[in-house]
């Protein structure tokens, strides 16, 4: 994840070096303004060519500023997220207290659940072949060989370097995972937009809801958008559900089903004049008033190595069982010049600090490694082994007293 935050001795040293920099800008601006100031109190006539070296002197440093101010616009925030997929069932797992994982786990069991259509191009054209359900074949032994004897099997696996940007197939089993990861974000960013106005008027002329009947027809080409939000009384998996509808005048929100059915009610708060479009697979675009953001979901079906032990120890799945894979996603803030000229309404689009906050809680694996304090909790467990392999070595290790 990138990150533009400093501490200590770089704090101090950035401080500085901003301090240096106004100075330096300062110092011709006052030059050119007393030397401008001398020229126009004097009572001679001068040519306009006289005043032309202060007016420079205080227009270059000026000009300085704001093109720093416009290369300074664009914030990126880069954050690497993780999948983790059962080999043996071909299903995405829940890395627990992991938001992103779980939420994509369950968006994903919710589709395929409803569409056996989906889940059929997910597993016939899984990201890795899947195993074989033919018995394995015995081992011969030699009857003069005692089992005592017998050498087990071992196994390899290699590390292949590759080339990211070479051109491949894609499969489609990654354009449904786009998609899924893809919804996780909508949902993110409605849940966010939704908090953060609730503090605003429901009335206020400034603010627009933008559900399913509102947004272009190319986000609804996101299938998982498109099923997942469809009206629950429209849906069979629903139909029995005998699901009251509130008689006060509130919506449904959202449904789960304890066989893993999900309706999520889709509607983005936003300022007015904001529009919201999908290019293409992976990328999503909110052109407001004040500033673009952009979305965009990298995913190359790339493995990922989990820390030693996470698996097993947090997971409770062997490692040979889990395929682990990076997806990036990139999160482009860019302010509009216009914006620099606005004095008020900014209240309306602040929710954007806080959005990447949100984002890097909920997607980035290093900081959530860091949430639950794994390097600390791997290395208990590591002492812990060592020590229950010295007690099983010399079980009266542990009676030894202090003389």
């Amino acid at each position: 994840m990138k990150s533009d935050h400093r501490i200590g001795i770089a704090a101090s040293l950035e401080s500085r070096r901003q301090i240096i920099e106004l100075i330096l800008l300062a110092i011709p601006i006052a030059i050119g303004i007393n030397l401008l100031s001398s020229l126009i109190d004097s009572s001679t006539a001068l040519s306009w060519k006289a005043y032309s070296g202060p007016s420079a002197l205080i227009l270059i440093p000026i000009l300085a500023l704001s093109s720093y101010i416009w290369t300074a616009r664009e914030t990126t925030l880069e954050l690497q997220a993780v999948i983790a997929i059962n080999k043996n069932t071909n299903t995405i797992l829940q890395i627990p207290r992991y938001a992103f994982s779980e939420e994509l786990a369950r968006v994903t069991q919710a589709v395929f659940l409803e569409n056996r259509a989906l889940k059929k191009i997910w597993d016939e054209h899984a990201l890795r072949d899947l195993p074989s359900t033919a018995a394995p074949s015995s081992t011969k032994q030699d009857p003069q060989t005692s089992p005592e004897t017998v050498q087990p099997l071992i196994s390899y696996y290699s590390i292949v370097e590759i080339d990211e940007d070479e051109s491949r197939t894609v499969k489609r089993s990654e354009q449904l995972l786009v998609e899924a990861i893809e919804f996780v974000l909508i949902r993110q960013l409605s849940l966010h937009l939704n908090e953060y106005f609730k503090k605003f008027s429901s009335e206020d002329s400034k603010i627009e809801e933008l559900g399913r009947n509102k947004i272009s027809d190319v986000l609804l080409q996101n299938r998982f958008l498109e099923l997942l939000s469809r009206s629950w009384d429209e849906r069979p998996i629903f139909a029995e559900a005998n699901i009251p509808t509130p008689k006060d005048g509130r919506k449904v929100v959202e449904i789960r089903g304890t066989d893993g059915s999900i309706y999520s009610r889709f509607v983005l708060t936003l300022p007015n004049r904001t529009s919201v479009s999908r290019p293409q697979d992976g990328y999503l675009t909110l052109d407001t008033p004040r500033f673009v953001l952009k979305i965009e979901i990298d995913f190359k079906a790339i493995h990922k190595t989990l820390p030693r032990g996470f698996s097993s120890a947090y997971m409770g799945y062997p490692s040979v069982d889990i395929d682990a894979y990076k997806t990036t996603v990139r999160v482009v803030f860019e302010l509009k010049r216009a914006a620099f000229l606005r004095t008020t309404n900014w209240e309306y689009f602040k929710w954007i600090d806080s959005l990447f906050d949100r984002l890097t809680k909920c997607l980035n694996f290093e900081d959530f490694l860091k949430q639950i304090a794994w390097e600390a909790a791997s290395t208990d467990m590591r002492i812990q082994a060592v020590k229950s392999k010295k007690t099983s070595t010399n079980p009266g290790a542990n009676n030894s007293t202090i003389q």
